[in-house]
C-alpha cells in the first residue's frame, strides 16, 4: 500500500532535498516491505491551480492561499466560511500568521471533497534570518497530534543543511577548500551554518555563495551532500534545524505514516 505525502515548501530544489531526507527516513526506519521498494510505500503529489504547473509534485509556498481556496471550494474568490473560519480552533489557533496559514490550509484539504486527501504533510520554509518560531511552534501544535504533519524550518537557508553534509566523503582539495573559507569567514562553513547570515546573495557569508564555492554549482555534488550519515547532520545540524527535522519525521511521519511507536533518535 502506497501512502501519499503532501510537501509544501518554495522551490524545486527545496522540494528535492524534503523528498531525499524523507525517504532516506523511510529507507532506515519505515516498515520492511516498503524500503527495499519506496514508489511501493510512499508517493509525492501536489494540488494545483491554474496558477500553478500542475507536474510539480508538491505545493508551492506562494500558491498556498490559492491553492487553499481551491480546495474550499472557492470561486472569484468566495470560500466556504466555515472551513477557512479561526473559530473551529479556539484557543489553539496560532497567533503567527503564517502558522495560521499552514494550519489554516492543511484544515481545509482535510475536510474538502475537491482536492485529493493525503495520508501526510510536510512544511519546509526557510527562516531567511526572520523570525519563523511560530511555524516551528507547530510540530508541539495540538492539530498536528491528530495526523502525520512535520514542519522544517532550515535556518538561516535551506542551503545550510546541504552545507553540513559536504564533507562527508570529501575530497583533498574539497578539504583544503572548506578551511579556506573558514579563514576567510570566520565561521566553519559546514559545521557552524547558523552563523552564515547575510543580506544579499552576492556577500560572502551568504549560504548560497558558499554552497556555490565548494560544491562548483554540480547538482550532483550537491546531491551527495543528503547522503551523509544522519549522525553527522543531527551534530552539525543542531542549530540550523535539520536535527529537529530529522528527529520529526523518524518520531513522528513513520509511526504516523505505517504504525508502530515513536522512535527514539538517540537510539
Amino acid at each position: 500500500m502506497s501512502y501519499s505525502l503532501l510537501v509544501v515548501c518554495e522551490a524545486p530544489g527545496d522540494f528535492a532535498l524534503a523528498e531525499r531526507l524523507i525517504d532516506r527516513t523511510i529507507q532506515e526506519h519505515g516498515p520492511e516491505w516498503c524500503r527495499g521498494d519506496l514508489d511501493s510505500g510512499r508517493e509525492y503529489f501536489g494540488i494545483h491551480t491554474q496558477m500553478a504547473d500542475p507536474t510539480e509534485r508538491y505545493v508551492r509556498w506562494k500558491n498556498l492561499e490559492a491553492v487553499t481556496v481551491h480546495a474550499a471550494g472557492g470561486d472569484n474568490g468566495k470560500v466556504r466560511r466555515l472551513q477557512l473560519s479561526i473559530d473551529q480552533f479556539g484557543d489553539s489557533f496560532p497567533p503567527n500568521e503564517e502558522a495560521r496559514t499552514f494550519l489554516r490550509f492543511v484544515r481545509v484539504v482535510q475536510t474538502s471533497d475537491q482536492v485529493r486527501q493525503p495520508d501526510a504533510f510536510v512544511l519546509l520554509r526557510d527562516t531567511d534570518s526572520k523570525d519563523r518560531t511560530g511555524l516551528r511552534s507547530l510540530n508541539a501544535h495540538p492539530q498536528f497530534k491528530r495526523f502525520p504533519a512535520v514542519v522544517g524550518v532550515p535556518d538561516p537557508e535551506t542551503e545550510c543543511w546541504l552545507l553540513v553534509g559536504f564533507l562527508h566523503e570529501a575530497t583533498e582539495p574539497e578539504t583544503r577548500l572548506v578551511e579556506q573559507l573558514q579563514r576567510q569567514l570566520g565561521v566553519h562553513p559546514c559545521r557552524d551554518t547558523h552563523r552564515l547570515r547575510a543580506a544579499n546573495e552576492g556577500d560572502d557569508r551568504h549560504p548560497k555563495r558558499v554552497l556555490a564555492l565548494l560544491t562548483s554549482e554540480d547538482a550532483g555534488r550537491v546531491a551527495q551532500c543528503l547522503e551523509a550519515p544522519f549522525d553527522l547532520l543531527r551534530t552539525h545540524g543542531g542549530e540550523n534545524g535539520l536535527a529537529e527535522f530529522l528527529d520529526q519525521l523518524q518520531c513522528r511521519l513513520i509511526p504516523g505514516l505505517y504504525g508502530g511507536s515513536a522512535s527514539n533518535p538517540a537510539a
